[in-house]
């Protein structure tokens, strides 16, 4: 990272400290110091300690939104946690869709299909 892009770099980790950043052009909300688009040219977006803080506050929004699910007393929300948390086997049960394919509570047996040719 050249010179430029490391003292934007610093200045951006002051802005963004602390503050709901959950991608790159979130930081623009909080730091006008340059344009996204110079940020970009400089190489600001490839500076691990940005990308950090930003999967740092990513993970931390995911655990509060989460414990927020399971806490409610929606049960939309609570499925949507149990998907998120549970293992393949809870989600596939949670996805599961039956279809009765029964007449009258029996199971079909026994029919013939003809297909006929036309001429």
């Amino acid at each position: 990272m050249n010179t430029k892009a490391k003292k934007y770099e610093k200045e951006i980790l002051e802005a963004i400290q602390g503050k709901p950043v959950f991608c790159f052009k979130d930081i623009f909300i909080h730091y006008s110091g340059i344009t996204r688009q110079y940020a970009y040219a400089i190489g600001v977006d490839k500076s691990d300690k940005i990308k950090d803080i930003i999967e740092t506050n990513k993970q931390k929004g995911k655990v509060s939104m989460l414990a927020k699910w399971i806490d409610s007393d929606n049960a939309t929300l609570q499925i949507a946690a149990m998907r998120l948390i549970g293992d393949d086997d809870t989600r596939r049960k949670l996805n599961q869709q039956y279809v009765d394919h029964t007449t009258g509570g029996e199971k079909i047996t026994g029919f013939e299909v003809t297909i006929k040719k036309n001429k």
